[in-house]
Parts: C-alpha cells; structure tokens; sequence
C-alpha cells in the first residue's frame, strides 16, 4: 500500500514538474526568443485588461447588463483582483499564463495513457496558442479541464460554468454536453445520435451570429456568413480534422458512443468551418480533449490516427524552422 502511495506521489510530482516547466516556458517566451512582450499578436490587449479591468467592466455594463454578463466579467475580475496585488500588467499576463498553461498541462498528464504522445499534442499550435496569444481561452480552458477531469459532481458543474464567464467560445462545449444528455435519453442508435446533433449544429450556427449581436458580444462583431478565415486558410486544417473523424467513426459504435463528446467538437467544427468560419475557431478550445480521446483507439484507426497527428507535428516543426517559431504570433 505504501509502495502505491509513494509511486502515486512520485508520478503527480513528475507531473507536476513537467507541467510547470512547460508553463514557465510559456510565459517568459518573449525573453527566451528575444522579442518584445507586447510584439506577440493581441498582447497589447491583455495588458489593457490588467490596466483597465474596470473601465473595460464599465464600458460593458453602460450598453446592458446582458452585454456585461455576455463579454467575460470572470476574465476582467481574474484582472482585477491581480492588480489589487500586482502593480505590473506584464507580470499579471504572464501569471495568467503560467498558472493556466501549468493547470491544464498538469490534468492532461495526468489522464493520459502515454506522457511522450501527450507532449506532441501539447506541442501542437492548437494547444500551445491559448498561451501564447489567445490567452482569455487559455484560462478558461484551466476552468473546464479541472471541471470535465473532476470526480466531484458540484465541483465538475461549477468549474464548468464558470468557462464560458472568461470566455464565452466555452458556452459552445456546454451546449454539446446538455444536447448530449438530452439525446442520450431517447437511447438512439450512436450513428443517428450524431445526425442528430450535426443537424443541430446547421440551426445552431445560423442563428448564433445574430444572438451573439443582439447580446453585444463582441466576438460576433464585424463578421458575416461566408466570410472569415476560410479565404486566407491553407485548408490543411481541415483535412486534418476529417482524417480524425473518419478515425474515430472506423472504430466503431463503442467507441463513439464512449467519446461522444469529442466527436460532436469535430462536427460542430466541420460544419461551421464550411458555414461560419469564426466559431470554426473554437476548435482549439477542445482540441486537447478531442485528441486525448485517441488513446482509445486500436487497430489501424489508432494507427490512421498516429499517422494523422504525426505529420501534423511535423509540419509545424519544419515551419517553425523556417519562418521561425513565433512569426505567425507577431504583430
């Protein structure tokens, strides 16, 4: 019992220690690649958070209080409380940084089946992006890891709902979740299950934009059905979430029926990629759980699978040779 105990411990400290030297690496990769902190893509943004978390609170609050509610009040208290501490708005987004990065690494080694195929995920511009620049999804995503990995229902509940109150993209996965409750007591078969659900992505995604509006939040602003992103994408994107889908379907009804959620994000993202290119997005907010789930496969969908998440890695590794590894980041 002991020699459990002690083996327990030791594997939470290695964790642990993996977990935070990623996180530090995070949070002071300015300093470690010689660039300006506030040269990194929307960083000027987080230090006006970290100034001004009242103003921004104010500004919100003067047009509704559905709009205040609406545009991440948890994020501007997070800010707000830190700078009752800390006088230097760099130091408090690089906090942020390090403790979301250092939580959510943390549970993902933690609950995954093999550290090194872990890390590559982590690796991933999808992942590491919430700590880079979109720093906002970064900690929100902390609160619905620490949530969805919880054994504590309440705290599973709490933790959750608190997500989409930093940023609002996590309003989306609760959504999958409470369809997911509601379909599952119908007891359909899985693959009609999923027909269902994309077909309650289609209504989702078009009337989204316009609730978005009404609401006045701000990441609906500006932004019209077929256009976004879609026009400048390489279309690599894509391709690799199809691959992983056509993985996750070939393995069977068991399968899909274990991970269902992870494939209600890849839906959700294929059709709105195709329909509105901005919540295609939100693809990043769930990525780590979508691709956790790939330790269950077997067989040669597990091998599609590797294959798929390989080659992805790779590509990101000989970009980031040779355009260098924050390029896209820059302003």
């Amino acid at each position: 019992m002991k020699m459990l105990i002690r083996k327990s411990t030791l594997l939470n400290g290695t964790y642990l220690f993996l977990a935070s030297g990623y996180a530090y690496f995070f949070a002071s990769i300015d300093r470690i690649l010689n660039v300006n902190f506030v040269d990194i893509l929307d960083r000027t943004n987080y230090v006006y958070y970290a100034e001004a978390p009242g103003d921004i609170f104010d500004f919100y609050l003067n047009k509704s209080i559905l709009t205040a509610l609406f545009n991440e009040p948890i994020f501007v208290l997070i800010n707000w409380v830190a700078g009752n501490f800390l006088a230097d708005p760099e130091l408090i987004v690089r906090m942020l940084i390090f403790f979301s990065a250092l939580s959510a690494t943390y549970l993902a080694l933690k609950n995954s089946k093999n550290i090194f195929y872990c890390f590559v995920i982590l690796s991933l511009p999808l992942i590491f992006g919430n700590y880079v620049f979109s720093i906002r999804q970064g900690v929100a995503l902390s609160f619905f890891l620490a949530g969805w990995f919880s054994k504590n229902r309440l705290l599973r509940v709490l933790l959750m709902a608190i997500a989409p109150f930093v940023h609002i993209s996590f309003l989306i996965p609760i959504i999958f979740i409470l369809v997911e409750k509601m379909i599952k007591k119908f007891d359909l078969l899985i693959y009609l299950n999923l027909l269902i659900f994309a077909f309650i992505c289609f209504l989702v995604i078009l009337v989204a934009p316009y609730a978005g509006e009404y609401l006045g939040v701000r990441q609906t602003e500006g932004y019209y059905y077929g256009v976004g992103d879609v026009e400048s994408a390489s279309g690599l994107g894509f391709v690799f979430w199809v691959v992983i889908f056509a993985s996750f379907v070939g393995q069977g009804r068991d399968f899909l029926s274990r991970n269902v959620f992870a494939v209600y994000c890849i839906i959700f993202y294929l059709i709105s990629y195709i329909l509105f290119p901005p919540f295609a997005r939100t693809v990043q907010n769930h990525a780590l759980i979508i691709l956790m789930s790939g330790f269950y496969l077997s067989g040669i969908c597990r091998m599609i699978f590797n294959c798929s998440v390989g080659l992805f890695f790779l590509y990101v590794i000989f970009g980031a040779l040779e355009k260098g590894f924050l390029h896209s980041f820059l302003v």
